[in-house]
């Protein structure tokens, strides 16, 4: 979840986090995985707004599991490799999703800001290396990647994940300000 100036300005994160925290999940069937960063204010207290966090959603709330002393660059694919290697090693389940929360800007621009790199965004090449990077590609698919960000349904980009994914969900339009529903 790359907060960016969706989380400092608007509090979307936040919204989603509070749904997740908030559903009738069972929460022993099913674990949520957030890993945090991207934002220079976060608006729940335990989220640092300087570092990157991982953090579980359970029946309690919202668990950090560990906190990161650098901040790196939300969108160096080696992140996203980094969550999808995490989540497998330390959570044995059927399937896993994947959720990349954030702005979206099609398969020419990509997915994401980082308040912090304003220059950079994630191209689907950098999608496609921090899959690579990652138990989830080849047979071992995941089950879901979905983008809780505008303008990322395309062949284009629906290609690029074909190959390590058996589901996409993504919006071809701009979505509204408070995302998915969680």
């Amino acid at each position: 979840m790359i907060g960016s100036d969706l989380e400092s300005k608007y509090l979307a994160a936040t919204k989603d986090i509070n749904e997740m925290m908030e559903s009738t999940i069972n929460f022993n069937d099913v674990n949520i995985i957030i890993y945090t960063g991207g934002s220079k204010k976060w608006h729940i207290s335990d989220i640092p707004n300087d570092k990157q966090a991982l953090f579980k959603v359970n029946e309690n709330g919202l668990e950090k599991i560990e906190e990161y002393e650098v901040q790196t660059n939300m969108l160096d694919y080696n992140n996203l490799s980094f969550l999808l290697n995490y989540g497998y090693e330390n959570y044995d389940t059927e399937f896993y999703d994947l959720i990349l929360w954030d702005h979206g800007a099609g398969p020419v621009y990509g997915y994401g800001y980082d308040e912090y790199y304003k220059i950079d965004s994630m191209s689907l090449e950098s999608i496609k290396k921090g899959l690579d990077n990652s138990p989830f590609n080849g047979t071992n698919k995941l089950e879901l990647i979905g983008f809780d960000a505008c303008l990322m349904s395309s062949i284009e980009v629906a290609h690029v994940l074909s190959n390590y994914s058996d589901y996409m969900v993504a919006s071809q339009e701009f979505e509204p300000g408070n995302g998915w529903d969680y």
